[in-house]
């Protein structure tokens, strides 16, 4: 199965063809700008050719850095052997999906303590989206107050303040750390997932 990436805007062609024109006449459309396939196959990010496993499906991964729409393209191919032993493409349709991808704005959880009472801060990561099965066990992740926020910092299993603390991701998918604040006011948040390899 060869597959595209085309941007939302571009007129995809129809018109049933061989597998090798129908690819190259997509592969000619404009890009998106902020969506790709993972892995990156062969330095092309917008496009990665996969095979039909034995239940009929054949799958790939998407990730987006912004928003903006994508046309997604498969075009299949039907290696046909003929009498003479020859490979044959036989006419195909590009199969065509359009998807959206938008942000949102993260949704602020209000919290009321008195001052100098503790809280406890967790964020739960859920499954790796690439291993799907296993958990961000062991990834760093740093929790930073935003610019005029009150309070400080401190990890869960040390005595360290600060604005910023670094932790790790647990056993169950999750990580934390505490708040406390000796004035009034308003304190702002932020948990980053950091890669393992890069801590980036």
């Amino acid at each position: 199965m060869n597959w595209f990436l085309v941007a939302g805007s571009a007129s995809v062609p129809m018109g049933a063809s061989d597998s090798n024109s129908v690819s190259s006449a997509i592969a000619l459309l404009p890009k998106p700008k902020m969506t790709s396939f993972s892995p990156i196959s062969n330095g092309n990010a917008t496009f990665t050719q996969t095979v039909t496993g034995g239940n009929g499906s054949s799958n790939v991964i998407i990730s987006a850095t912004g928003e903006e729409a994508v046309q997604i393209v498969v075009v299949p191919q039907y290696p046909i052997t003929s009498n003479t032993s020859s490979a044959v493409n036989i006419p195909v349709t590009p199969e065509v999906t359009t998807w959206d991808f938008y942000t949102t704005e993260a949704e602020v959880v209000p919290q009321v303590r008195w001052v100098g009472e503790k809280i406890v801060l967790e964020k739960y990561w859920g499954p790796d989206p690439v291993t799907a099965n296993n958990s961000f066990n062991g990834y760093p992740v740093q929790f930073s107050l935003q610019l005029g926020s009150v309070g400080v910092l401190e990890p869960i299993n040390g005595a360290t303040l600060g604005p910023n603390i670094a932790t790790n991701v647990d056993n169950n998918g999750g990580s934390s750390c505490i708040l406390t604040s000796s004035d009034t006011g308003v304190s702002n948040v932020v948990a980053g997932l950091y890669s393992k390899s890069t801590n980036a």
